[in-house]
């Protein structure tokens, strides 16, 4: 008769278990720590129930992790080059605007060698800009010119008329290498002690001209050469090779330096206006030659068409000049702002200055944040959290509870959003929560993240686990018949004599403790009660009548 109350006692822990099972979340574990209670002594020996802290006192640690309130809108501000902060203008706390000054930096000393590479591009800065004027004046004139002559072509002209255009047109060309001949006479007997132009060679350069430019003395006479060579033809009027020697003698005029050398700079200018003067002469009797023989060959349209593109020719050709000044300022300020620039420490963005890492008097590096900018906008801020390895790592999309060190009150809601899938240097994983509503909590505040009770992992007796042949973890289960059934189950960390089972039980099955070689499955507990504790004694007949003559 006892054998069966308790067998009825038994059944009716499992009724009220599974009834309390299907509330769910804190209820179903405060029911089953109920029931646990209830009948935990007249449970079957050897078989406890999963979360009952009776066996060894087997508890399930609560899992929290360290965090910290990490914001998007909170900006590293950095300076741009080294220097030593003299100057701080903002407090922490105080609303900035982007762009403003935050700091300033020491200047930098004026080196030598910085001097000289700032004089260097502010000369070449000042050349650039003289040859453009020189190229638009030129393009200018040749342009009044060209819209003349096409003018000219609407009224017919004749033969004689092309006659004296060309007989100009020679005699400037002839006129132009003459200014050639003896313009390289004259450069010759400045710049070298040669006699004759012939005798001209690599070398005889005086190098006290255009010291500070090696590079364009070489070239320089290579052009002289050059130049020679090609007036030995009469026919040849080499304008190219004489553009580009003016230039080079210009430069050889600005780059000289040394004592007993004769100041050029004004011959060299005058020399390449003469040319260009001259030279423009030239193109413009060439181009009426051009106009009358037009005129009478072909229609005014086509002898307007050459004449407009002639135009933009000399528009693209002042274009490029002033392009070469722009470029030639931009890497003037390039070099200048490397010298005396960047001193200013600014802010990236708009908001409010949160941190102040470093004091005046510190020595500070591109790169190294010296203060932080944070928008304060409660939308942009999260929870950048660590889990041990050896935790069950939550899923995205879970809700955990987060609180401030200090503040036990104000629990905050966040939602997982992702977990990164490699350890860092602590050998934890890394993850970022979004707080489900807006908080006002400050930037870089640490936080205590909680995992909730409904969801924390069972916990078992270690000595209940066995594994199969293949290696797998099981338990035998006991069912509401009391009888055996093997439960495949996953487990995690080993807390003392229990671990945790990620997967298989839940909080309030019930499992066998100490498990025995001779355990079955489908096997009746009772029968293998009865059997161990009558010692030998005969069991009843028909072994399936339910948990009889077991004793507790």
């Amino acid at each position: 008769m006892t054998s069966v109350l308790l067998i009825f006692a038994v059944l009716a822990t499992g009724t009220v278990f599974a009834m309390q099972g299907i509330s769910g979340g804190n209820e179903q574990l405060a029911s089953v720590a109920t029931v646990t209670e209830v009948v935990v002594s007249a449970l079957p020996a050897g078989v406890a129930i999963v979360g009952d802290e009776s066996l060894g006192g087997a508890s399930q640690p609560g899992n929290s992790w360290p965090g910290e309130v990490i914001s998007y809108g909170n900006i590293p501000v950095q300076p741009a080059r080294e220097g030593t902060i003299v100057e701080w203008r903002v407090k922490i706390g105080q609303h900035v605007g982007a762009g403003q000054v935050l700091a300033r930096l020491s200047a930098p000393p004026a080196m030598p060698e910085l001097v000289a590479m700032l004089a260097e591009q502010a000369e070449g800065k000042a050349r650039m800009r003289a040859q453009a004027e020189t190229t638009k004046k030129f393009a200018e004139a040749n342009n009044e010119q060209l819209r003349a002559l096409l003018d000219a072509t609407a009224t017919n002209t004749n033969e004689s008329q092309l006659i004296q255009a060309r007989a100009a047109a020679v005699a400037m060309g002839r006129n132009l290498r003459t200014m050639l001949e003896q313009t390289l006479v004259k450069h010759m007997s400045i710049i070298s002690n040669v006699s004759g132009i012939s005798y001209f060679r690599y070398g005889s350069l005086n190098r006290s001209y255009g010291a500070i430019d090696p590079q364009n003395q070489n070239q320089y006479e290579l052009q002289f050469m050059k130049l020679a060579e090609a007036l030995k033809d009469q026919e040849a009027l080499p304008v190219d090779l004489a553009t580009g020697y003016f230039a080079m003698f210009a430069r050889l005029a600005n780059t000289s330096s040394g004592e007993g050398v004769t100041d050029i700079n004004d011959m060299a200018r005058e020399d390449q206006e003469k040319f260009f003067d001259m030279l423009a002469d030239y193109r413009d009797a060439q181009a009426e030659i051009t106009m009358k023989q037009a005129d009478n060959s072909m229609a005014y349209a086509t002898d307007k068409r050459e004449v407009e593109e002639k135009i933009s020719e000399n528009e693209k050709m002042v274009a490029m000049a002033e392009a070469e000044t722009l470029a030639a300022d931009a890497s003037y300020a390039t070099v200048e702002r490397s010298i005396s620039g960047g001193l200013a420490i600014v802010a990236p963005r708009a908001g409010v200055v949160s941190t102040i890492n470093k004091k005046v008097g510190d020595f500070v590096e591109p790169g190294m944040p010296v203060a932080s900018i944070d928008t304060e906008k409660a939308s942009e801020r999260f929870v950048r959290l660590q889990i041990p390895s050896n935790a069950r790592v939550p899923k995205a999309g879970d809700i955990l509870s987060a609180v401030r060190p200090g503040f036990a009150q104000d629990v905050r809601k966040v939602k997982l959003t992702g977990v990164g899938t490699s350890l860092d240097t602590t050998g934890g994983y890394m993850a970022d929560a979004s707080f489900v509503t807006p908080v006002d909590w400050p930037v870089a505040a640490s936080v205590r993240v909680f995992v909730p009770k409904e969801s924390s992992t069972p916990l078992i007796k270690l000595t209940a686990v066995w594994w199969s042949s293949t290696g797998v973890p099981h338990v035998w289960g006991v069912s509401e018949a009391g009888r055996l059934f093997a439960r495949k189950i996953t487990l995690g960390r080993t807390l003392g004599a229990s671990v945790e089972v990620y997967e298989g039980l839940s909080n309030g099955d019930r499992y066998v403790v100490e498990p025995t070689g001779d355990m079955q499955e489908n096997m009746l507990l009772q029968n293998k009660v009865e059997t161990e504790g009558t010692a030998g004694e005969s069991t009843q007949s028909g072994g399936d009548e339910p948990m009889g003559g077991m004793e507790m």
